[in-house]
């Protein structure tokens, strides 16, 4: 009996475990193991291991055993293929590419025939897994082998068998060169509802097939993964880390197009834009002209759900890259007066942050400043909103009038002068002391807040199913600087320190909280006019 195996064994669900199995994947290769010890051992090794970041350790001693001790190799593939638990069975290519290494006689392809034969479903599985790490080149090399695997394939797809399909796809990626309807078949297995078949499609769109050459079966493939529900995280994660992001350079139209049809292929994902968050980024630092020109053809779209979007991927992305966001001015230039003011309605209605809505709003001034009625309009959305809310634009404004034509500064002039004119006067207005709240009531309302907090803290701190219960009491103590009496032991002193942080709030939320919202709603729900 193996020591490795026995020292194994015996560490079977104790602490000891990992190491003895760092050990067992390390040296497995240089023991004179009993195989069948080894086989009865396996089903415990997978249930130790499931879900475990460690976990491909084993083929990959399974891989070494193989080559560097074929004999072992091949009575361990031999009675893989006669066991029957599917788990067990998952080793079988990690045997069989160890054995092809290993330099002895041995007929792989006649092997990889017998798998892919079998009426056994896991076998025929691993016949397919196999066959993917075959190179093309192994697979040309045998015309019979060729023939055989061409058949197959379109055999077994034909007939619906979906668990092999997963497998089919791994080895699609080899035999794109090598059988005439590779890509046809690429086509139609990305149509499966399947998670594992459609990562599976995602990661060979990410590592095997090169865009360049293939652009149009990624066309193809991305069409059919719209459909592709926010529930399938491991396909979106590949799409948004790995397959969108090898477009941005060579063809952003492609994104657009994908990330478009992905949210109007179901109601109430425009939430889950954010998925995309990585693409998206890389699409604005790589690729910012096309960024603007997708902002603006969505905020110029008939569909809700498109504006919605917008809104959230400029409120989760970095705030920081959106701080002044133009639109696409070679676009814009193109619309109605109609369409500008559809767009800056939707703008106000959707966006929030005050950087946002006033630098899109100032670059569609700049874009239509010789259209009269845009101006005008754009001029009113300043003055009834913008300004209204946010003070700090007349700031912004005068800054962007220092590198502005004539005909804008003219602009920001007549929306500057009367909102400063207004403002002017009615910070001239007396303040009736009658508008004062009482400080009788107001200090009243305080003393009963605090007695209703020290309250409800009271009896959440002594409760004993308490979050606070499980956190240990440290007296603190403060004056000019403050310490604590931790374990014993007093802390060092520190300084008080005083630290600030200003934020304009929109000036319509303290006069007319209902009302603001109630324009927002309303340029939310505008409709074009035809």
């Amino acid at each position: 009996m193996s020591k490795i195996l026995s020292s194994l064994e015996n560490s079977l669900n104790t602490n000891g475990f990992w190491n003895e199995y760092r050990s067992l994947c390390s040296n497995l290769h240089q023991e004179d193991i009993d195989v069948d010890h080894f086989i009865v051992l396996l089903p415990d090794i997978f249930r130790q291991i499931e879900k475990n970041a460690m976990s491909y350790q084993i083929f990959d001693a399974v891989n070494r055993l193989c080559e560097f001790l074929p004999d072992k190799g091949l009575e361990f593939y031999s009675k893989l293929k006669i066991h029957e638990n599917p788990q067990l069975q998952k080793l079988i290519p990690s045997a069989l590419t160890g054995i092809s290494r290993s330099g002895i006689a041995f007929d792989k392809f006649g092997e990889t025939e017998f798998l892919l034969k079998n009426d056994s479903q896991p076998l025929k599985s691993q016949g397919y897994a196999f066959l993917s790490t075959l190179t093309k080149d192994e697979i040309k090399q045998s015309g019979n082998f060729r023939n055989f695997i061409i058949s197959l394939v379109k055999s077994d797809i034909e007939s619906n068998k979906a668990p092999i399909h997963l497998h089919i796809v791994m080895a699609l990626g080899k035999l794109i060169d090598i059988i005439p309807e590779a890509r046809d078949y690429f086509i139609l297995l990305s149509k499966s509802e399947s998670e594992d078949v459609r990562f599976e499609i995602t990661r060979l769109l990410s590592y095997e097939l090169d865009y360049q050459t293939e652009s149009g079966l990624f066309a193809d493939i991305l069409s059919n993964l719209i459909s592709v529900p926010p529930a399938q995280h491991a396909v979106i994660n590949q799409l948004n880390y790995s397959v969108l992001p090898k477009l941005i350079a060579a063809n952003p139209e492609a994104i657009e197009k994908f990330l478009r049809e992905w949210l109007l292929a179901d109601s109430g994902r425009d939430a889950q834009i954010i998925s995309f968050n990585d693409t998206i980024e890389q699409l604005h630092e790589e690729n910012e002209a096309y960024f603007r020109k997708m902002i603006t053809m969505w905020l110029n779209s008939n569909e809700t759900a498109l504006h919605a979007a917008v809104s959230k991927m400029l409120m989760e992305l970095p705030h920081y890259q959106f701080e002044n966001m133009e639109l696409d001015e070679s676009y814009l230039a193109q619309l109605s007066c109609l369409d500008i003011q559809f767009i800056v309605m939707k703008i106000v209605g959707y966006l929030y942050f005050k950087e946002l809505i006033r630098s899109s709003v100032f670059s569609i001034l700049k874009a239509r400043i010789d259209d009269d009625q845009c101006v005008a309009f754009i001029k009113h959305i300043f003055n009834d909103y913008v300004l209204f809310n946010y003070p700090s634009t007349v700031e912004y404004l005068e800054e962007e009038r220092k590198s502005s034509s004539k005909k804008v500064q003219k602009a920001i002039d007549e929306i500057i002068e009367p909102n400063k004119n207004y403002f002017e006067k009615i910070n001239q207005l007396d303040f009736i002391n009658e508008f004062n709240p009482s400080e009788k009531r107001l200090k009243l309302y305080n003393s009963l807040y605090q007695k209703e907090f020290q309250s409800k803290h009271k009896s959440v701190s002594e409760g004993k199913n308490s979050f606070l219960s499980m956190c240990t009491t440290i007296q603190l103590r403060t004056g000019k600087g403050m310490f604590s009496k931790y374990r014993g032991q007093y802390t060092g002193k520190t300084e008080m320190a005083k630290f600030q942080y200003n934020a304009e709030f929109p000036r319509g939320e303290y006069i007319d909280a209902i009302g603001q919202e109630k324009i927002r709603t309303i340029y939310r729900n505008y409709k074009r006019e035809i």
